[in-house]
Parts: C-alpha cells; sequence; structure tokens
C-alpha cells in the first residue's frame, strides 16, 4: 500500500514520491483507508481466509484500514506492534539478513 498510489502490486516499481499520511488530518487518512478497503475488495472480493500482514504505522492501519479488513472476514497480522523503533529496525535487519522478503 501506498499514501499515493493506495494498493500496488509487491513486485510493482514506483518512481520515489514524497507523499505521507504522517500527519494528514484524520478525515484525509480515514478516506485513504476507504479507498484502499474498496480497491482490496475489487481486487481481492471475499477477504475471508486472506491474511493481511500490515508493516505500516498506525496513521495508515488506525483509521478504518486494520477494522474493515477485519469486518470482511480477514485475518490481519502486525508484526512489529508494540516494539520501539529501535526494536522495529532490528526485526527489519534480521529479516533482511535471512532473505525473508515477508516477515
Amino acid at each position: 500500500m501506498s499514501a499515493l498510489h493506495g494498493v500496488v502490486e509487491p513486485d510493482a516499481i514506483l518512481a520515489p514520491y514524497n507523499v505521507t499520511l504522517v500527519g494528514t488530518g484524520r478525515g484525509a487518512r480515514r478516506l485513504w483507508a476507504q479507498e484502499t478497503l474498496v480497491a482490496i475488495d475489487q481486487k481481492l472480493g471475499d477477504l475471508r481466509g486472506h491474511v493481511f500482514e500490515i508493516h505500516a504505522g498506525s496513521d495508515y492501519r488506525d483509521f478504518g484500514l486494520t477494522d474493515g479488513l477485519v469486518e470482511r472476514g480477514g485475518v490481519v497480522v502486525i508484526p512489529t506492534l508494540g516494539l520501539t523503533q529501535g526494536r522495529q529496525l532490528a526485526f527489519y535487519a534480521k529479516a533482511r539478513k535471512h532473505g525473508i522478503s515477508s516477515v
């Protein structure tokens, strides 16, 4: 997911951009979450049985995205939930070291 492009394929190559949801208003974050859920619905249809691993901060996930995925029957996993920024960085460094593309 991207603040600028919404839902993107994992192997998509995007040109650099400087757009973030961090610090935007609640309404903008809710709108982004709603639009993202619509795109996911269109792409996947029924979400029951799908597991969504979210590696984004609360500005992205806590304004309807996580709740919307769960309400649609999806399972949401947030591997770094509750970790300090330093521990998050260590988590991702370890994953890179071991060649894990999805941690």
